[in-house]
């Protein structure tokens, strides 16, 4: 039984009706192998329309017109064995063939009215047909199953972010440094890979260094040295070590940590409380504490021998025990 105009109407593509009123009206109609099975389709008698182009592609497999109508025919939710995914296939060979015909033949399939433009158009329908019932199941398995059969589709981007937002929602979700870290492993060029980032660093910083014991803090930088938390980390283990007051400790933690702010402190402390040990001058005789050197130098020379005011012209300055000036004649009082 024919279907309604109606019904036809609400199920096939704007392009396709206006397609089958010039096969129906036209005046020039070209009774070919193709057109039989197009006006069948029209009206809806499937099972003819299955009769003629299985006849049409038994006497040619390479027929792409046959191809084209058995793509929309599958594509028509109405009909019984409807599949998109056998639209899909019978559009795609329709292309491969078509390329495959000499000039005349298709200008004789154009006589039928189908041209490339229109398979094309035909595959475009079913690629955006595939992407709705992907989008509206609204899975990550729908959408991967979109993007492994459907690859040359315009929709093909826009389902790889739905893929990838949906399995940040649900990395988000579990909420753990784990589920983070998997989704920026399986996902890497993600646009939320970077926020996937930030929450991973934060909660396994949070998790690994909860009890903050010198050997805890020491083990995570150890395991995750690029951590954005490793400046408050080296801050924390230094004020850890310093209290301490070992010489060996501090000597190690100016050894394993380039932080020049906490080896200066390192180094400073060591000079203040174990200025003879072995730990503070390895150290010195390094190049890179050249500075210090000197600046430890420079500190000896001016506590060799005591400094004492004097008063002149109304302002204080200061010599050594042998009258040499150190500062000038410049302040008008000194505590």
């Amino acid at each position: 039984m024919a279907l309604d105009i109606k019904e036809r109407i609400c199920v096939l593509p704007k392009w396709l009706i206006v397609f089958f009123i010039i096969i129906i009206f036209s005046p020039t109609a070209n009774a070919d192998k193709t057109k039989p099975a197009l006006k069948a389709l029209e009206k809806g008698e499937f099972d003819k329309v299955e009769e003629l182009l299985q006849k049409s592609l038994a006497k040619n497999s390479l027929d792409p017109g046959s191809k084209f109508v058995y793509s929309i025919l599958y594509s028509i939710d109405s009909f019984s064995r409807y599949n998109l995914d056998s639209a899909h296939f019978h559009i795609i060979n329709a292309q491969k063939d078509y390329n495959l015909l000499d000039e005349k033949d298709q200008e004789n399939l154009a006589k039928d009215d189908v041209t490339m433009a229109l398979i094309n158009e035909q595959h475009q329908y079913v690629d955006s047909l595939a992407y709705s019932k992907a989008s509206g199941i609204n899975s990550i398995e729908a959408y991967k199953y979109f993007t492994t059969n459907y690859k040359e589709s315009k929709q093909y981007l826009k389902a790889i972010q739905a893929i990838n937002s949906l399995a940040f929602q649900k990395a988000d979700q579990q909420n753990t440094w784990q589920s983070f870290k998997s989704f920026m492993e399986e996902y890497p060029t993600a646009d939320e890979v970077s926020e996937a980032k930030k929450k991973y660093d934060r909660l396994v910083f949070e998790e690994k260094t909860k009890t903050g014991t010198l050997e805890q803090l020491e083990e995570f930088l150890e395991e995750f040295p690029q951590t954005p938390y490793r400046n408050n980390l080296e801050a924390k283990i230094f004020n850890l070590v310093s209290v301490l007051g070992e010489a060996s400790r501090i000597s190690k933690f100016i050894k394993d940590y380039q932080n020049p702010k906490w080896q200066k402190r390192g180094m400073d402390i060591l000079f203040y409380l174990h200025p003879k040990s072995s730990a503070f001058t390895s150290h010195l005789k390094s190049s890179k504490w050249k500075f210090y050197r000197d600046s430890l130098s420079q500190f000896e020379k001016l506590n060799s021998s005591p400094w004492v005011p004097f008063f002149e012209d109304n302002r204080y300055g200061f010599a050594d025990l042998n009258g040499e000036l150190k500062l000038d004649i410049q302040f008008e009082s000194i505590g």
